[in-house]
């Protein structure tokens, strides 16, 4: 029974109001794609009363305003330049004003007036290969509500964003991945300001966008109008910029992937499986297609039917002169509808295993589960859609301590403890999924990555123990180790792995505490061995570079790495050693924030990709930092400490500063941990009657929106983004799994396995959630959170 401070406590909390919703912001690497996405002509920037060009850059860290945009006429505006003094003495970009960020910290601001504030863009010049160019977006209350991003190719590139709702108050424009010899500029009379539409939906992603230019010499893209409401069944794709006369098909998949040169064409950017509509969309350079009726693809999925919450991805194939053939760049579309929030979730399959479940992953498309166990079925497959058991495979090994999986682009990799299995390969795309490899190793795996690495497809990384094989590499399409390498060190911390950019880090302790790797057309090449007063207890990547946080305290507690040459670039100092089972997090390619033990600098949020790497912020803690996790769309950062009236803390992650402290009575045992999406957040502790808590992210600051009182501690949580009714979900030590609606109403409770055992894990993805406990009749139980 909650006590008496409790129930008063729970009262007040109910009453809280939360701020307007934050804007709903979509971004475009595409100038055709934005004007897709706004009404009537662009408002384009003019300086009207600049006679000749006007370079501006300041060095060191600092934020240059560029004015305000003020629309002077229906198409065009006005920005008044308030930069003193125009220090950069170099200007290679447009007449009458030009904006660089070459110099190490510098982020060019442009403020935006009430008429011109949903909509903004501009033309990038000269961003070199693997650099990356960063539009951070603020709402009117000046907090950071997205971030755009394009890589370099060496050409002129677009980037700008599409508020759908709310206005915003200013844009930031940064270099946050600076190679040698690199830098950005862009010509402020070639911004463009846009008023938002109501007819055009979805997204175009990163990943193959744009396409290559086909014989008209542009891009082929898609535009997408009608409604994303599921039931309205009124969708309409047009591809634009094909090749005059020639024909073209939609084809469609839940996923995003990269199959390079599918049947001699250029790249397939869908995951399998992929539904192919029959009709001919007609003839170049336009032609249109409502898509209400969604193909049935080759293989098990189906695709008649769409829901609220599913997100699918389109993708035009066309013809080309001569013969030839290309593909469009993918048009996302997530599509709403109230699909019924559940009181008691429903149980779709309860398998039991013979031994203990140790893990569980998701794959990417969310369609997928698999769960690592040992014995006589070690892996097994589930699909997500349908609650169904897929395949079971055997193994000779019991996985150990951190044991992982990794799964991309229907491949899974699992490794376990030292033996003639301790790396196996997985084909998920297959009905059932099969092995296609099998690999042994000396000492036992700690840790597993993948990463798409250009056209050389994907590869995986795989740290064990000390010896011969401690590091390892993979090529997952064929499942062959391409690559060993040997440690005199054992890794130490939770995370020992890392890859990003076509490199790859690998952490542990001593003279070789941390190796970075080049990865090449058909294998690896060492390019970096450093060492570390203490062991290395995590590491991330962030954009081009690698952040490592040691065990203890001291001058190298943090150090930084260039992914690219594998020197050391920065060493920051803590005064408290690394605590806790996770102590970086990272936001898209330009922040980390890393945890460790009570003191002044319990946390501390770090620029790592400046020539410079920075210190952009230090907070204290009055307890250990047990977890930390960001949300990718927001940038907004939750640190869950032990105890006390900073148990929970919140940060923004462009700035640097705190946002929120919350109080917690329970100490931080048991899963001590927290999850954060785009609007919610959750933390985790030992049993009481604040074991968890939910935080509301949409308004100004942070909001505890609720807190429930578990009787057992809390072992493993997650927090799905579902658009209509997102779901908490609780692992706990009585071996019973418990769910929320995000703002805090109870779902109910499901009985799971044994308190005993390994694992205790617990996922979510779409509308389902998988659980795994003890070996026994419910040691795997998939469960639907919305019928």
């Amino acid at each position: 029974m909650l006590s008496r401070i409790a129930h008063t406590l729970l009262a007040t909390l109910a009453t809280a109001s939360v701020s307007a919703a934050l804007p709903q912001v979509g971004c475009y690497d595409q100038l055709t794609a934005f004007r897709d996405a706004c009404v009537g002509a662009l408002t384009v920037e003019t300086f009207q009363g600049f006679t000749t060009d006007t370079p501006f850059d300041t060095p060191g860290g600092l934020v240059v305003g560029v004015g305000e945009l003020e629309a002077i006429q229906p198409t065009e505006a006005r920005n008044f330049i308030d930069v003193a003094p125009f220090a950069f003495p170099e200007n290679n970009a447009t007449t009458h004003a030009a904006g660089f960020v070459t110099a190490a910290g510098t982020e060019i601001e442009v403020r935006l007036a009430p008429a011109n504030a949903q909509g903004f863009g501009c033309t990038l010049s000269g961003a070199v290969d693997e650099e990356i160019v960063e539009l951070a977006v603020f709402d009117g209350a000046n907090r950071l509500v997205a971030v755009c991003a394009v890589a370099g190719n060496g050409v002129d590139q677009f980037v700008g964003y599409v508020a759908a709702t709310g206005t915003l108050a200013k844009a930031r424009l940064r270099s946050a991945a600076l190679v040698p010899g690199g830098g950005e500029g862009f010509g402020l009379d070639a911004l463009v300001t846009c008023t938002p539409s109501a007819g055009p939906i979805g997204e175009t992603p990163h990943l193959c966008n744009p396409a290559p230019p086909n014989s008209s010499g542009a891009s082929a893209h898609l535009s997408a109008f009608g409604s994303s409401l599921a039931a309205d069944r009124n969708v309409t794709i047009t591809a634009h910029d094909l090749p005059p006369g020639q024909f073209g098909y939609l084809i469609v998949s839940r996923g995003l992937g990269f199959i390079p040169f599918p049947g001699h064409a250029p790249n397939l950017c869908l995951l399998p499986d992929v539904g192919r509509y029959n009709q001919n969309l007609g003839q170049g350079p336009t032609f249109s297609t409502d898509v209400g009726s969604i193909p049935v693809p080759i293989g098990p999925l189906p695709y008649e039917f769409v829901r609220g919450s599913d997100t699918l991805y389109w993708q035009c194939w066309h013809r080309d002169v001569g013969g030839t053939s290309e593909f469009s760049n993918v048009r996302a579309i997530t599509f709403g509808g109230d699909p019924g929030c559940p009181t008691t979730p429903t149980t779709l399959e309860a398998r039991a295993l013979g031994t203990d479940a140790s893990y569980v992953t998701v794959t990417p498309d969310e369609s997928l589960a698999i769960v690592q166990a040992s014995g006589a079925d070690a892996v097994t497959v589930y699909d997500l859609l349908d609650g169904s058991h897929l395949a079971t495979f055997p193994g000779t090994s019991t996985p150990t301590a951190v044991r992982g999986i990794a799964t991309t682009n229907g491949r899974a990799i699992v490794v376990g403890s030292a033996g003639p299995d301790a790396v196996r390969i997985f084909d998920l795309n297959a009905r059932p999924p099969r092995l296609i490899a099998s690999h042994a190793l000396f000492t036992d795996a700690h840790d597993v990555d993948t990463v798409f690495v250009s056209t050389l497809g994907v590869k995986a990384i795989v740290r064990a123990g000390a010896g011969r094989d401690a590091v390892t590499f993979y090529d997952m399409a064929s499942g062959a180790r391409i690559a060993s390498f040997p440690a005199a060190s054992t890794p130490q911390g939770v995370r020992s792995v890392g890859i990003g950019h076509g490199h790859a880090v690998a952490v542990g302790a001593g003279g070789d505490a941390v190796m970075t790797f080049e990865l090449t057309a058909s294998s690896a090449a060492l390019t970096g061995v450093h060492a570390l007063s203490s062991p290395a207890h995590d590491v991330a990547t962030v954009g081009a570079s690698a952040v490592v946080r040691a065990a203890g305290s001291g001058a190298d507690a943090i150090t930084v790495y260039q992914m690219h040459s594998g020197d050391r670039t920065g060493t920051f100092p803590a005064a408290s050693g690394a605590s806790g089972r996770r102590s970086i997090a990272t936001f898209f390619t330009a922040r980390a924030i890393v945890g460790g033990a009570a003191g002044p600098d319990a946390v501390q949020v770090l620029d790592p990709n400046w020539p410079t790497p920075r210190v952009v912020a230090t907070h204290p803690l009055s307890s250990d930092a047990y977890d930390v996790a960001t949300s990718p769309e927001t940038g907004t950062a939750v640190v869950r400490a032990a105890s006390g009236t900073e148990a929970v803390t919140f940060y923004e992650l462009v700035l640097g500063t705190r946002t929120g402290a919350f109080f917690s009575a329970t100490d931080g045992s048991g899963s001590h941990a927290a999850a954060v999406t785009e609007d919610f957040a959750v933390a985790t502790g030992a049993a009481g009657i604040d074991a968890l808590q939910i935080f509301d992210l949409r308004g100004e600051a942070p909001v505890r929106a609720s807190i429930v009182p578990l009787d057992s501690d809390a072992l493993d949580v997650d927090l799905n983004d579902h658009p209509v009714c997102a779901q908490v979900g609780v692992r706990r030590a009585n071996g019973t799994a418990f769910f929320a609606a995000s703002g805090g109403a109870p779902h109910g409770t499901i009985q799971g396995a044994a308190a005993t055992g390994a694992g205790r894990s617990l996922s979510l993805a779409r509308s389902r959630a998988i659980t795994t406990g003890a070996a026994g009749p419910l040691t795997v139980q998939l469960l639907d959170l919305t019928q």
